[in-house]
């Protein structure tokens, strides 16, 4: 009896708390009408405030998500469509009103609206999301190696502490050493007081596999690693790789606005296409062809050396690949599910229900081709999961053919150049068939440009190119009569050379101001008559260009290798761009992830203008590098460390 009228008690509790919500559309529309038209509601000023009937403006969502707490107002954010014509506008609706409701009164809001007949609504209530089990265990893992890093910190420290008080008992000096013969033949090798004796510290007390597993985590010891340069690695490239980021990087600041769902000045960016120096943005994407040319170059060039070094005929092609898929696999992985699982929780807005199912749709279904860097053959672009990171698939599938034409160039240097000749004439073939039968075109406004991305944009047969010259680059540098710092180059020829390598960056990248200054846009009507280039002349840019860009690169770091150039070499390779460099690979993988936070985080409509796009483009940069800075030192350095404890390099 006890139970069942306890039971009741709670059946009344429930009946008396449980909150009001219209089953008939015409009273939620009542109540609109009241609310917006009459304005006799206690509450019809607030939520009046709180809304916006503009096309384009996302009314008060703060002070909705108050009228929402105390169950007053609900946060919408209404889709209109007529035809190609689509506008939004932000309205904090009655709280009473459900979805079904707004769904059902879609005609009577049409002409509450004053829109014309025929318009469709779409209709997104704003709610909490309640953090998922994935998002927990991305935050537990994170966790995890912030603790390991904590700990190797912490260890390293110790160790340094105790070489110190084991340097002042040993008394050693720069100038003296009284260690046996066996030591003395090996730490002839360092010529760094300090590293003697830690090696002496170590000798004498073997670390445990435990404090050597922690000892990869650690800052200080990965910290270092960040600011030192290799002996061999040629200096300039490190700002050739950092502004190539930085160009990425602002190339994704100015086109983002297009996929941001409310910007009510997209006109504004079809004016500023028309101007010759706004090229730069449509031509950001020849910062990634400058990856491809460092990489093939480097690549190429160290393999040949090795080989000619040790009178090598034969790669262990299983350490090669496994040496990168280590490198590229932590750093990747970790972003894919830190964007896939954990950002989708780390913005509010009007607009972050989109941003939320933008981050999570097409990563719930394809996430696993990227782990298998097939992403660039399926899905298609617009499906992929980040889809961004097709580069670096292509970039692998491009170091998995790369030994094997190293090796035809070492053992038969004509068989080496034959192959990529072949490669490289192939690939034009293809980019003329793909861009002749689909028509593609480079217009950001095209109505194949869906096509461009899907057939050319990310397939490495047809980006190939670019890393093929950084190919013939090293094979170019490997003769010997052909050594940059011996071969002699007269005054006008070399600057003759120097010219030749800017005139064919600067055509590529301006050579689109052809194509968008003819475009013709009515601030009436708001339409955009777009002239597109022939099918010829897309042709021609789309096959030829990021070969001729990077062959303008290629010919640039030949003249910066040779003695000549000498002050401009000399701030090419400064000290100051190496870190920004080494952090380029972690910046590339993170920046669009922070850059889509940031855009669906916003309170207001995204709205083109100078001043506030430098504004903004400094912002993802600072966070871009900041958080690879976080990356690098929670993942990528731990990871590589271990590699090298238990993989020995080639």
């Amino acid at each position: 009896m006890k139970i069942k009228f306890i039971l009741f008690l709670i059946l009344i509790s429930f009946l008396f708390n449980l909150q009001i919500i219209y089953t008939d559309p015409q009273e939620c529309y009542s109540e609109i009408i009241h609310a917006f038209l009459l304005k006799d509601l206690p509450y019809s000023s607030e939520l009046n405030d709180a809304s916006s009937f503009v096309p384009n403006r996302l009314g008060n969502f703060g002070e909705c998500e108050n009228l929402t707490q105390i169950e007053v107002g609900r946060y919408v954010l209404v889709t209109a469509t007529l035809g190609y014509d689509v506008f939004h506008s932000g309205i904090c609706f009655p709280f009473n009103c459900s979805y079904d409701d707004l769904v059902a009164n879609s005609e009577n809001l049409v002409q509450l609206m004053s829109l014309p007949q025929g318009t469709q609504l779409q209709f997104q209530m704003y709610q909490k999301f309640k953090l998922s089990k994935s998002a927990g265990i991305m935050i537990g893992f994170t966790s995890i190696l912030a603790l390991l890093v904590i700990l190797g910190t912490i260890l390293e420290y110790q160790k340094n502490q105790k070489v110190e008080v084991f340097q002042k008992k040993l008394n050693i000096n720069s100038h003296e050493n009284e260690q046996n013969d066996e030591q003395e033949t090996l730490l002839d090798k360092s010529k760094d007081t300090d590293e003697k004796i830690e090696f002496i510290y170590e000798e004498k007390k073997k670390p445990k596999k435990l404090f050597l597993f922690l000892a990869q985590f650690s800052v200080i010891k990965n910290y270092k690693q960040i600011f030192t340069q290799h002996p061999s690695s040629i200096k300039f490239l490190n700002f050739m790789r950092f502004l190539s980021m930085l160009w990425v990087i602002l190339g994704h600041t100015y086109t983002t606005g297009l996929a941001v769902p409310v910007t009510d000045n997209l006109q504004q960016f079809s004016l500023w296409l028309k101007k010759f120096s706004f090229q730069v943005i449509p031509g950001a994407e020849f910062g990634v062809d400058t990856f491809f040319f460092l990489g093939g170059f480097l690549i190429s060039f160290l393999l040949i050396s090795h080989l000619e070094k040790t009178n090598k005929r034969m790669i262990n092609f299983g350490k090669f690949y496994l040496h990168r898929i280590i490198r590229l696999l932590p750093v990747f992985t970790y972003v894919l599910f830190f964007s896939y699982t954990l950002a989708p929780y780390l913005g509010n807005g009007p607009v972050w229900p989109r941003t939320k199912n933008l981050l999570e749709t097409n990563c719930k279904k394809y996430w696993w081709t990227n782990i298998l860097f097939i992403n660039n053959f399926y899905p298609k672009f617009m499906d992929q999961c980040m889809m961004h990171l097709w580069y670096i698939a292509d970039d692998l599938q491009f170091y998995l053919i790369t030994p094997f034409i190293v090796l035809a160039f070492v053992r038969k240097k004509w068989i080496g150049w034959t192959i990529s000749i072949f490669l490289l004439v192939v690939s034009f073939i293809i980019s003329i068939v793909l861009s002749t039968h689909y028509n593609l075109s480079l217009s950001f406004f095209s109505p194949n440009m869906e096509d461009y991305y899907n057939y050319y944009y990310e397939k490495p047969y047809t980006r190939l190119p670019s890393y093929l010259v950084g190919v013939f680059f090293a094979f170019f540098l490997s003769y010997s009569k052909f050594s940059p710092s011996k071969i002699k180059l007269s005054f006008i020829f070399r600057w003759s050379l120097f010219l030749l390598a800017l005139f064919f960056i600067s055509v590529t990248t301006f050579g689109t101001y052809s194509l968008y200054r003819k475009v013709t846009f009515d601030l009436n009507s708001g339409e955009i008559d777009w002239n597109f280039w022939s099918k010829t002349e897309n042709c021609f840019y789309i096959t030829f260009s990021k070969f001729t860009f990077c062959l303008g690169l290629a010919i640039l770091s030949f003249l910066f290798m040779t003695p000549y150039f000498k002050y401009l070499v000399r701030f090419l390779s400064s000290d100051v761009w190496l870190p920004f460099s080494k952090l380029t690979y972690c910046a590339y993988v993170i920046h669009p992830t922070l850059i889509t936070i940031f855009n669906g985080s916003r309170r207001l409509h995204f709205h083109y203008a100078t001043y506030a796009m430098i504004i903004e483009y400094v912002t993802n940069v600072v966070f871009s590098y900041f958080f690879a800075f976080i990356i690098m030192i929670l993942v990528e350095l731990p990871f590589a460390n271990l590699k090298n404890v238990f993989f020995s390099k080639f």
